[in-house]
């Protein structure tokens, strides 16, 4: 054999070795480059003005911090500011951060809660664990006051509803809910919960709805909803950290019963899910209440019995 020839051919063996090795070494089975599959979703790590801070100087920016790029949700409200602010914020999403830009200064001795909800994402998609909730105040102290409980349909827990709080309304049949701004707003997390903080010590109307279109107006003849089992005053005498609150909804086709509660003049007023005529009350074994003394039953035809005691 010619040496021309041998080299050439030993030169063919060596690279044919070296594909055939290649070859092998990515047919192996290993875990891919990189660590696992990121399945943490984001959190909130820090915030100006800080979490908890007092005597905040006038401002109009709030800016929070993620522990990882944050994505804007597509759809539906992903930060509720409470007092709500007279006019819609800004919300500019800048990788790792979110700058919040209120069109007034911050209002004087005023506690403000910004809530996070689970709508925000991370660039794999992967949700907040739960809302998140920072609080700060221009003045020298925080408000405490807080209303918490649960919102559920047949017993299981309905996951971002919206539970509101509204001042100033001792009639609710007047209210024209769906044009009502609530002034504190959050949404309930995957287990069905909320917890409204740093509230003021307030009397306020309670309102739990399924908000379908999205505007944090409650619309009550198209959006389930829910009312409390009693009245709301913050620094009242009734535990309000673990309320129950069923889902109903406008039902034309029959009658029932949505709150019952009592006045200060010892009225006793009872919500029903609709408007009812007052002979259809006023039939004998229609309604009842018992007491420990006689009752005078007075029967108004806008969906609202009441007992003088």
């Amino acid at each position: 054999m010619k040496p021309g020839r041998a080299g050439h051919t030993l030169g063919k063996l060596a690279s044919a070795i070296s594909i055939a090795f290649l070859l092998s070494a990515c047919a192996q089975i290993g875990t891919p480059p990189g660590g696992p599959i990121d399945k943490q979703g984001p959190y909130i790590i820090g915030s100006e003005p800080p979490d908890g801070a007092v005597n905040v100087t006038a401002g109009h920016q709030i800016i929070l911090y993620f522990s990882e790029t944050v994505v804007k949700p597509r759809t539906g409200q992903p930060v509720f500011i409470s007092p709500h602010p007279a006019h819609k914020p800004d919300l500019s999403w800048k990788g790792s951060k979110l700058v919040i830009t209120l069109a007034e200064p911050f209002a004087a001795n005023r506690t403000y809660v910004v809530t996070v909800n689970t709508t925000v994402t991370d660039l794999r998609n992967n949700p907040m664990d739960s809302n998140t909730t920072i609080a700060f105040a221009t003045g020298p102290s925080l408000d405490t006051g807080s209303v918490a409980g649960l919102v559920a349909n047949n017993n299981q827990p309905v996951t971002g509803a919206l539970a509101a709080l509204y001042e100033g309304i001792t009639d609710p049949d007047s209210v024209t809910f769906d044009s009502l701004v609530p002034e504190y707003l959050a949404a309930t997390g995957r287990d069905g919960r909320f917890d409204l903080r740093n509230l003021p010590p307030k009397q306020f109307f309670l309102l739990a709805f399924v908000d379908k279109n999205r505007d944090q107006l409650f619309n009550p003849a198209t959006e389930q909803f829910a009312l409390p089992d009693r009245p709301v005053r913050v620094d009242g005498p009734l535990a309000l950290d673990d309320l129950y609150l069923p889902i109903t909804r406008w039902d034309t086709s029959s009658i029932s019963i949505i709150s019952a509660s009592e006045t200060a003049d010892r009225l006793v007023r009872v919500r029903f899910n609709r408007s009812l005529p007052t002979a259809d009350l006023a039939r004998p074994g229609a309604a009842k209440l018992v007491s420990l003394s006689d009752t005078t039953v007075v029967f108004p035809s806008n969906g609202i019995a009441e007992w003088y005691l």
